[in-house]
Protein backbone atom coordinates (compact mmCIF):
# COMPACT_ATOMS: atom_id res chain seq x y z
CA UNK A 1 0.00 0.00 0.00
CA UNK A 2 1.28 3.48 -0.91
CA UNK A 3 2.11 5.61 2.10
CA UNK A 4 -0.09 8.71 2.53
CA UNK A 5 1.36 12.13 1.83
CA UNK A 6 -0.25 13.35 5.06
CA UNK A 7 -1.20 11.10 7.95
CA UNK A 8 -2.79 12.42 11.15
CA UNK A 9 -3.23 10.03 14.06
CA UNK A 10 -5.30 10.70 17.19
CA UNK A 11 -4.57 14.44 17.12
CA UNK A 12 -5.87 16.60 19.98
CA UNK A 13 -5.37 20.37 20.24
CA UNK A 14 -6.54 22.62 23.06
CA UNK A 15 -6.42 26.35 23.79
CA UNK A 16 -5.71 27.89 27.17
CA UNK A 17 -8.62 30.06 28.34
CA UNK A 18 -9.51 31.71 31.67
CA UNK A 19 -12.19 29.03 32.14
CA UNK A 20 -9.95 26.05 31.40
CA UNK A 21 -8.63 24.22 28.30
CA UNK A 22 -10.84 24.53 25.23
CA UNK A 23 -10.73 21.21 23.35
CA UNK A 24 -10.75 22.47 19.76
CA UNK A 25 -9.66 19.19 18.14
CA UNK A 26 -10.14 15.80 19.81
CA UNK A 27 -8.76 12.48 18.56
CA UNK A 28 -8.81 13.29 14.85
CA UNK A 29 -7.52 10.72 12.34
CA UNK A 30 -7.01 11.82 8.74
CA UNK A 31 -4.99 10.71 5.73
CA UNK A 32 -4.39 12.20 2.29
CA UNK A 33 -2.98 9.87 -0.32
CA UNK A 34 -0.72 10.79 -3.26
CA UNK A 35 -2.71 12.79 -5.81
CA UNK A 36 -5.84 12.67 -3.64
CA UNK A 37 -8.17 15.57 -2.88
CA UNK A 38 -9.74 15.29 0.58
CA UNK A 39 -12.44 17.70 1.74
CA UNK A 40 -13.32 18.77 5.28
CA UNK A 41 -16.75 20.24 5.97
CA UNK A 42 -18.57 21.41 9.09
CA UNK A 43 -19.95 24.51 10.78
CA UNK A 44 -17.79 27.36 12.04
CA UNK A 45 -16.24 26.43 15.37
CA UNK A 46 -15.87 22.74 14.53
CA UNK A 47 -12.06 22.74 14.54
CA UNK A 48 -11.29 22.86 10.82
CA UNK A 49 -9.00 25.89 10.89
CA UNK A 50 -7.29 24.69 14.09
CA UNK A 51 -6.51 21.42 12.31
CA UNK A 52 -5.03 23.36 9.37
CA UNK A 53 -2.92 25.53 11.70
CA UNK A 54 -1.61 22.44 13.48
CA UNK A 55 -0.52 20.86 10.19
CA UNK A 56 1.26 24.04 9.10
CA UNK A 57 2.91 24.58 12.49
CA UNK A 58 1.12 27.91 12.85
CA UNK A 59 -0.82 27.44 16.07
CA UNK A 60 -0.89 30.48 18.39
CA UNK A 61 0.97 30.51 21.68
CA UNK A 62 -2.21 29.69 23.60
CA UNK A 63 -2.58 26.36 21.77
CA UNK A 64 -1.16 23.02 22.86
CA UNK A 65 -1.03 19.70 21.04
CA UNK A 66 -2.01 17.24 23.75
CA UNK A 67 -1.57 14.00 21.81
CA UNK A 68 -1.19 12.52 18.37
CA UNK A 69 1.08 12.71 15.35
CA UNK A 70 1.11 14.66 12.08
CA UNK A 71 3.21 12.74 9.58
CA UNK A 72 4.32 14.35 6.33
CA UNK A 73 6.99 12.87 4.11
CA UNK A 74 7.84 10.30 6.75
CA UNK A 75 8.43 12.91 9.46
CA UNK A 76 6.32 13.75 12.49
CA UNK A 77 5.67 17.49 12.36
CA UNK A 78 4.62 17.65 16.02
CA UNK A 79 7.54 19.16 17.90
CA UNK A 80 9.57 19.76 14.74
CA UNK A 81 12.02 22.69 15.23
CA UNK A 82 10.76 25.98 13.83
CA UNK A 83 13.54 26.26 11.23
CA UNK A 84 12.84 22.76 9.94
CA UNK A 85 9.14 23.56 9.70
CA UNK A 86 9.90 26.72 7.72
CA UNK A 87 11.85 24.67 5.18
CA UNK A 88 8.76 22.51 4.55
CA UNK A 89 6.46 25.46 3.90
CA UNK A 90 6.36 26.33 0.24
CA UNK A 91 8.18 23.41 -1.33
CA UNK A 92 6.45 20.68 0.66
CA UNK A 93 3.37 22.31 2.17
CA UNK A 94 1.51 25.32 0.79
CA UNK A 95 -1.41 27.10 2.43
CA UNK A 96 -4.16 29.17 0.85
CA UNK A 97 -5.67 30.97 3.85
CA UNK A 98 -9.25 32.13 4.18
CA UNK A 99 -8.32 35.80 4.76
CA UNK A 100 -6.72 37.21 1.58
CA UNK A 101 -6.52 40.72 3.06
CA UNK A 102 -3.66 39.66 5.36
CA UNK A 103 -1.96 37.18 3.02
CA UNK A 104 0.55 39.68 1.60
CA UNK A 105 3.04 42.23 2.93
CA UNK A 106 1.49 45.68 2.34
CA UNK A 107 4.82 47.48 1.72
CA UNK A 108 6.06 45.35 -1.19
CA UNK A 109 4.63 44.92 -4.65
CA UNK A 110 2.81 41.73 -5.52
CA UNK A 111 5.42 40.93 -8.16
CA UNK A 112 8.30 41.15 -5.71
CA UNK A 113 6.54 38.96 -3.18
CA UNK A 114 5.60 36.24 -5.62
CA UNK A 115 9.11 36.31 -7.07
CA UNK A 116 10.48 35.83 -3.55
CA UNK A 117 8.07 32.94 -3.01
CA UNK A 118 10.02 31.06 -5.69
CA UNK A 119 13.37 31.47 -3.94
CA UNK A 120 14.03 27.73 -4.06
CA UNK A 121 13.80 27.68 -7.87
CA UNK A 122 17.15 27.83 -9.66
CA UNK A 123 15.96 30.15 -12.42
CA UNK A 124 16.28 33.86 -13.20
CA UNK A 125 13.88 36.51 -11.94
CA UNK A 126 12.66 37.01 -15.50
CA UNK A 127 11.57 33.37 -15.66
CA UNK A 128 9.94 33.67 -12.25
CA UNK A 129 7.99 36.75 -13.36
CA UNK A 130 6.90 34.96 -16.51
CA UNK A 131 5.58 32.12 -14.35
CA UNK A 132 3.67 34.62 -12.22
CA UNK A 133 1.98 36.29 -15.20
CA UNK A 134 1.05 32.88 -16.61
CA UNK A 135 -0.41 31.80 -13.26
CA UNK A 136 -2.30 35.10 -12.90
CA UNK A 137 -3.85 34.47 -16.28
CA UNK A 138 -4.92 31.00 -15.16
CA UNK A 139 -6.65 32.32 -12.02
CA UNK A 140 -8.51 35.01 -13.97
CA UNK A 141 -6.47 38.16 -13.27
CA UNK A 142 -6.56 40.52 -16.24
CA UNK A 143 -3.50 42.44 -17.50
CA UNK A 144 -1.17 40.29 -15.35
CA UNK A 145 2.09 41.99 -16.39
CA UNK A 146 0.91 45.35 -15.08
CA UNK A 147 -0.39 43.83 -11.83
CA UNK A 148 3.13 42.79 -10.84
CA UNK A 149 3.98 46.43 -10.06
CA UNK A 150 0.92 47.07 -7.87
CA UNK A 151 0.62 46.85 -4.07
CA UNK A 152 -1.87 44.65 -2.16
CA UNK A 153 -4.07 47.60 -1.16
CA UNK A 154 -4.79 48.27 -4.84
CA UNK A 155 -6.75 45.03 -5.22
CA UNK A 156 -10.13 43.80 -4.08
CA UNK A 157 -10.50 40.88 -1.69
CA UNK A 158 -11.48 38.59 -4.55
CA UNK A 159 -8.40 39.48 -6.58
CA UNK A 160 -6.13 39.01 -3.56
CA UNK A 161 -7.67 35.59 -2.99
CA UNK A 162 -6.88 34.59 -6.55
CA UNK A 163 -3.32 35.87 -6.11
CA UNK A 164 -2.96 33.83 -2.91
CA UNK A 165 -4.05 30.73 -4.82
CA UNK A 166 -1.56 31.57 -7.58
CA UNK A 167 1.20 31.99 -4.97
CA UNK A 168 0.51 28.52 -3.53
CA UNK A 169 0.49 26.87 -6.95
CA UNK A 170 3.73 28.57 -8.02
CA UNK A 171 5.79 26.65 -5.47
CA UNK A 172 4.63 23.27 -6.82
CA UNK A 173 4.14 21.75 -3.36
CA UNK A 174 3.46 18.12 -2.53
CA UNK A 175 0.38 19.12 -0.50
CA UNK A 176 -1.81 22.18 -0.95
CA UNK A 177 -3.98 23.06 2.04
CA UNK A 178 -6.83 25.28 0.88
CA UNK A 179 -8.74 26.81 3.82
CA UNK A 180 -11.96 28.31 2.41
CA UNK A 181 -10.13 29.36 -0.79
CA UNK A 182 -13.22 30.44 -2.74
CA UNK A 183 -15.08 32.41 -0.04
CA UNK A 184 -14.37 35.83 -1.59
CA UNK A 185 -15.12 34.75 -5.18
CA UNK A 186 -18.29 34.82 -7.24
CA UNK A 187 -19.69 31.58 -8.62
CA UNK A 188 -18.04 31.95 -12.04
CA UNK A 189 -14.56 32.45 -10.59
CA UNK A 190 -15.18 29.75 -8.01
CA UNK A 191 -15.84 27.24 -10.79
CA UNK A 192 -12.67 28.42 -12.53
CA UNK A 193 -10.56 27.97 -9.38
CA UNK A 194 -12.00 24.49 -8.72
CA UNK A 195 -11.12 23.50 -12.29
CA UNK A 196 -7.61 24.95 -11.79
CA UNK A 197 -7.06 22.98 -8.57
CA UNK A 198 -8.18 19.77 -10.23
CA UNK A 199 -5.96 20.43 -13.25
CA UNK A 200 -3.01 21.21 -10.97
CA UNK A 201 -3.53 17.89 -9.19
CA UNK A 202 -3.65 16.04 -12.51
CA UNK A 203 -0.59 17.78 -14.02
CA UNK A 204 1.67 18.12 -10.96
CA UNK A 205 0.52 15.06 -9.03
CA UNK A 206 0.12 17.04 -5.81
CA UNK A 207 -2.39 16.27 -3.08
CA UNK A 208 -4.97 18.75 -1.78
CA UNK A 209 -6.70 19.18 1.57
CA UNK A 210 -9.75 21.31 0.82
CA UNK A 211 -11.60 22.98 3.72
CA UNK A 212 -14.90 24.59 2.81
CA UNK A 213 -18.43 25.50 3.86
CA UNK A 214 -19.51 25.23 0.23
CA UNK A 215 -20.89 21.73 -0.21
CA UNK A 216 -21.22 22.14 -3.97
CA UNK A 217 -17.52 22.94 -4.33
CA UNK A 218 -16.62 19.91 -2.20
CA UNK A 219 -18.87 17.67 -4.31
CA UNK A 220 -17.24 18.87 -7.54
CA UNK A 221 -13.61 18.73 -6.42
CA UNK A 222 -12.99 16.12 -3.73
CA UNK A 223 -12.40 12.38 -3.79
CA UNK A 224 -13.17 11.82 -0.09
CA UNK A 225 -14.85 13.96 2.57
CA UNK A 226 -14.54 14.21 6.35
CA UNK A 227 -17.33 15.80 8.37
CA UNK A 228 -16.20 17.55 11.56
CA UNK A 229 -18.39 18.61 14.44
CA UNK A 230 -17.21 20.17 17.72
CA UNK A 231 -13.63 19.08 17.18
CA UNK A 232 -14.25 15.45 16.20
CA UNK A 233 -14.71 13.63 12.90
CA UNK A 234 -18.28 12.28 12.87
CA UNK A 235 -18.29 10.79 9.37
CA UNK A 236 -15.84 10.03 6.54
CA UNK A 237 -16.66 8.63 3.12
CA UNK A 238 -15.96 8.86 -0.61
CA UNK A 239 -17.62 12.03 -1.86
CA UNK A 240 -20.37 10.35 -3.91
CA UNK A 241 -21.19 7.96 -1.07
CA UNK A 242 -21.42 10.77 1.47
CA UNK A 243 -23.79 12.89 -0.59
CA UNK A 244 -25.98 9.95 -1.61
CA UNK A 245 -26.05 8.07 1.69
CA UNK A 246 -25.17 10.36 4.62
CA UNK A 247 -25.33 8.26 7.79
CA UNK A 248 -24.62 10.55 10.74
CA UNK A 249 -27.57 12.76 11.80
CA UNK A 250 -25.31 15.81 11.72
CA UNK A 251 -24.23 15.09 8.13
CA UNK A 252 -27.85 14.61 7.12
CA UNK A 253 -28.89 17.92 8.67
CA UNK A 254 -25.87 19.72 7.22
CA UNK A 255 -26.67 18.57 3.69
CA UNK A 256 -30.34 19.46 4.16
CA UNK A 257 -29.31 23.05 4.89
CA UNK A 258 -27.53 23.46 1.55
CA UNK A 259 -29.19 26.36 -0.32
CA UNK A 260 -28.54 24.53 -3.60
CA UNK A 261 -31.13 21.94 -2.55
CA UNK A 262 -33.81 24.58 -1.94
CA UNK A 263 -36.66 23.93 -4.34
CA UNK A 264 -38.00 27.46 -3.99
CA UNK A 265 -41.47 28.37 -2.82
CA UNK A 266 -42.32 30.10 0.43
CA UNK A 267 -40.74 27.60 2.84
CA UNK A 268 -37.81 28.84 4.94
CA UNK A 269 -34.40 27.27 4.44
CA UNK A 270 -33.83 24.43 6.95
CA UNK A 271 -31.49 25.13 9.84
CA UNK A 272 -29.94 23.11 12.65
CA UNK A 273 -31.39 24.33 15.93
CA UNK A 274 -28.99 25.16 18.74
CA UNK A 275 -25.29 25.79 18.50
CA UNK A 276 -21.93 24.05 18.72
CA UNK A 277 -21.35 23.09 22.39
CA UNK A 278 -18.94 24.85 24.72
CA UNK A 279 -15.69 22.95 24.16
CA UNK A 280 -14.32 23.93 27.55
CA UNK A 281 -16.90 21.49 28.95
CA UNK A 282 -17.98 19.35 25.98
CA UNK A 283 -20.80 16.79 26.33
CA UNK A 284 -19.72 13.44 27.78
CA UNK A 285 -21.37 11.41 25.05
CA UNK A 286 -21.95 12.33 21.43
CA UNK A 287 -21.15 15.99 20.98
CA UNK A 288 -24.06 16.40 18.60
CA UNK A 289 -26.57 14.83 21.02
CA UNK A 290 -27.91 18.16 22.44
CA UNK A 291 -28.97 19.18 18.90
CA UNK A 292 -29.86 15.76 17.50
CA UNK A 293 -33.52 14.94 16.94
CA UNK A 294 -32.76 11.20 17.23
CA UNK A 295 -30.61 11.21 20.39
CA UNK A 296 -31.18 8.54 23.04
CA UNK A 297 -29.96 8.20 26.61
CA UNK A 298 -26.95 6.24 25.38
CA UNK A 299 -26.02 9.12 23.05
CA UNK A 300 -25.93 11.48 26.04
CA UNK A 301 -23.86 9.15 28.23
CA UNK A 302 -21.46 7.37 25.88
CA UNK A 303 -19.18 8.74 23.18
CA UNK A 304 -19.74 6.78 19.95
CA UNK A 305 -16.87 5.15 18.06
CA UNK A 306 -16.62 5.05 14.25
CA UNK A 307 -18.60 2.24 12.65
CA UNK A 308 -17.69 1.04 9.16
CA UNK A 309 -20.79 1.08 6.98
CA UNK A 310 -19.24 0.46 3.56
CA UNK A 311 -15.73 0.45 2.09
CA UNK A 312 -14.01 3.69 3.25
CA UNK A 313 -17.32 4.91 4.78
CA UNK A 314 -17.55 5.22 8.57
CA UNK A 315 -19.75 7.20 10.96
CA UNK A 316 -19.40 7.75 14.71
CA UNK A 317 -23.01 7.28 15.77
CA UNK A 318 -24.77 4.81 18.07
CA UNK A 319 -27.78 4.80 15.77
CA UNK A 320 -25.86 3.30 12.84
CA UNK A 321 -24.12 0.64 14.93
CA UNK A 322 -25.33 -2.94 14.34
Amino acid sequence: MTAPVLGIEDLSVSYTTPHGPLQAVSGVDLSVGPGEIVGIIGESGCGKSTLVAAIMGMLPGSARIGSGAIRFGGRDLVGLPREEMRKLRGGGLALVSQNPMTAFNPVHTIGRQLTDFQHREGVSNAVKRARITDMFDQVGITDPSRRLHAYPHEFSGGMLQRMAIAAALLTRPQLIIADEPTTALDVTLEAQIIALLRRTRDEQGCSILFVSHHLGAVAQLCDRVLVMYAGVVVEAAPVAELFRHPAHPYTQRLLACDPALDAGGDQPLPTIAGQVPNLVNPPEGCRFAPRCLCATGRCVRERPQPVELAPAHAAACHLVAP
